[in-house]
């Protein structure tokens, strides 16, 4: 199984040669941080089967390999854009800077943490 879901998928989200060991019941793995550091995971096969499913994309996502922003040339030309907040974003931070929810156990003003754009995979039941 492990093998098929490295093989097929198209831009698998843990390589196979990174999976170091499957016994049927947990997978263990490796990967690199960005300070070149390399961490050792052990995931239940339904965490590891849900972790690879995020990464699939959905069905109406198109991915173009060779042109336009998707392209090897010119990611590092956007790196040196990345700089700029979109309009988006914009308002998105305008909008949590002047509206909060109310903690129901403490009283206080909530941070806002995370955004996540789309909805989240589906929870499989084995």
């Amino acid at each position: 199984m492990i093998k098929y879901i490295g093989r097929y998928v198209r831009h698998p989200a843990v390589a196979e040669s990174r999976i170091i060991s499957y016994d049927g019941k947990e997978v263990i793995f490796w990967y690199k941080d960005d300070d070149d550091i390399i961490h050792y995971v052990i995931m239940g096969v339904e965490e590891f089967i849900h972790a690879v499913i995020d990464h699939i994309p959905d069905k109406q996502f198109k991915t173009i390999r060779h042109y336009g922003v998707y392209s090897r040339g010119i990611k590092r030309k956007f790196k040196t854009l990345l700089g700029y907040v979109s309009i988006a974003q914009t308002k998105l931070i305008k909008f949590i800077g002047s509206w909060a929810p109310i903690c129901p156990n403490c009283g206080k003003k909530m941070e806002f943490v995370l955004s996540r754009m789309g909805k989240p995979p589906p929870k499989w039941n084995f």
